[in-house]
């Protein structure tokens, strides 16, 4: 699914179709031609996410994307984070 270790530029891609791109505070999640900015906290030994902010693509800030697929994205965040080592919590 990730390639340890095989962070490009804090790109994390997985052959499912979708890239997280890490950077300060925030977090890109990029799946097809879409894109979603997600907070996040920088830990010594990872990251924290904040779930509230998976919910809206960022060329579409007026819907709410549907819980399932918040769920799956939040998954995807982590599985991607994890894949590279670092501990992840989701609040």
């Amino acid at each position: 699914m990730f390639k340890r270790g095989g962070w490009l530029r804090n790109k994390i891609k997985s052959d499912e179709g979708f890239t997280v791109e890490v950077g300060g505070n925030t977090l890109v999640y990029l799946e097809g031609n879409r894109r979603m900015t997600v907070t996040i906290i920088t830990e010594p030994s990872g990251y924290t996410v904040a779930e509230e902010t998976i919910g809206r693509w960022d060329d579409d800030l007026q819907h709410r994307i549907p819980e399932e697929e918040r769920r799956r994205i939040a998954r995807n965040i982590q599985l991607a984070l994890e894949s590279q080592g670092y501990n992840v919590a989701i609040f």
